[in-house]
């Protein structure tokens, strides 16, 4: 990250949460995350309905639904960041940086979700 005018790591229910705010856009906080996935969970994953592209698919969905931003989306899955900009106006208050807070950590438990997802059986077609 970029320098910053605060920065602070939080511990939020076992996941760590950035909240920023940076020297050069001080109009905005800044609050990310990034979760590291690791070859058994592409393994894994890919053995899901749709592969790790629907995987891609419904996760890019659901965060968006979310309004989360999201980056290192390739496949396979290496580091996903997820962030959230919080702009600084005359309405902000501690709800909205709360609000955007806990969408954050309901991103990292979406991925989790995801992450834990037992493998699939490939079933023979029905007859």
């Amino acid at each position: 990250m970029e320098e910053a005018k605060f920065f602070y790591e939080v511990t939020f229910n076992g996941k760590l949460i950035l909240v920023a705010q940076s020297i050069k856009d001080q109009k905005y906080i800044d609050l990310r995350a990034n979760v590291t996935f690791v070859e058994e969970d592409n393994k894994r994953l890919a053995t899901v309905p749709g592969g790790l592209d629907g995987v891609q698919r419904v996760m890019r969905l659901f965060l968006a639904l979310m309004h989360i931003g999201y980056t290192g989306f390739e496949i396979p899955f290496k580091t996903l960041g997820v962030f959230r900009r919080l702009p600084i106006t005359q309405d902000f208050s501690e709800e909205k940086f709360i609000d955007a807070f806990f969408s954050v950590e309901a991103a990292l438990n979406l991925i989790g979700v995801v992450i834990s997802t037992p493998p699939q059986e490939a079933k023979p077609p029905s007859q």
